[in-house]
């Protein structure tokens, strides 16, 4: 479970690709207790994080990953990432997904267009499709909205449950706020790389964590403030000040918070 310690050193480093892979790390290990089938407790998470492989510098020698965060060069040295390979969504359901989305005599541009050879769906939930899909439009990032959501069939309290999950092991595991973090529907292999015709099957993944902050203690005290202000009110005027405590309540939720992070 990640520590203030993991939290400080994602924070504070100047290094964009140890910010990013420090935190994927921390995300890795600290909701491995929790993915399903070896969960504790009732909420397994789904959502899978792709592992983190290998560092390489500009000369493609391998480095650790504090050598990628501390290059000997300067703090422009050019470093790459490898992580575990996230297979695209299957042509059958890119086919399905095209057909529902894009006009009829867009179809066979859009499907025979080599950059959109690799699909992946990017849902959010959070507002409905800004505008119409164009045959410019690459399905190689496909962003489905909550309309969308809807129109294909896919249950939107099921899907939200996941991603609440999802920033729920940001917020608690890694101890930071998930900020601008991707959730991606793609696939992910049931037999080896390397089977003649392997079996896929289609999951959401959690990746790009470089903007992650960890949560702002001074918001929190804001927060805070607001909500004894109104709570205490409301309890005082409905007559429950002897049963109920909005200072104790928040005194609880700390103490488990720091139970939990630390």
């Amino acid at each position: 479970m990640a520590s203030p310690v993991d939290a400080h050193s994602i924070q504070n480093h100047p290094s964009s690709i140890f910010r990013d892979s420090l935190t994927h790390f921390t995300a890795i290990r600290a909701t491995s207790n929790y993915t399903a089938p070896n969960t504790r407790g009732k909420a397994p998470i789904d959502i899978l994080i792709p592992l983190l492989k290998a560092f390489y510098d500009e000369e493609g020698a391998a480095k650790t990953l504090w050598e990628a965060g501390h290059p000997e060069q300067d703090a422009t040295s050019t470093m790459v990432v490898e992580l575990e390979r996230i297979y695209p969504l299957t042509k059958i359901a890119r086919k399905a997904l095209v057909e529902v989305f894009y006009e009829k005599g867009d179809w066979e541009q859009v499907l025979s267009s080599q950059g959109n050879e690799h699909y992946l769906v990017r849902p959010y939930l959070g507002r409905n499709r800004p505008r119409p899909v164009g045959k410019g439009v690459s399905v190689r990032n496909f962003p489905v909205y909550l309309e969308d959501v809807k129109k294909v069939g896919v249950d939107v309290g099921s899907l939200a449950r996941e991603l609440g999950k999802g920033y729920g092991a940001m917020h608690w595991g890694v101890g930071v706020n998930g900020d601008d973090v991707e959730f991606v529907f793609c696939t992910t292999l049931l037999q080896p790389d390397d089977a003649s015709d392997p079996i896929r099957t289609t999951r959401i993944w959690l990746l790009d964590f470089g903007k992650c902050d960890v949560r702002n203690g001074s918001l929190w005290k804001h927060f805070s403030e607001g909500y004894m202000q109104v709570a205490e009110t409301i309890i005082h005027v409905k007559g429950l000040s002897n049963r109920f405590s909005a200072q104790d309540f928040l005194r609880e939720h700390e103490e488990y918070a720091e139970d939990i992070l630390i």
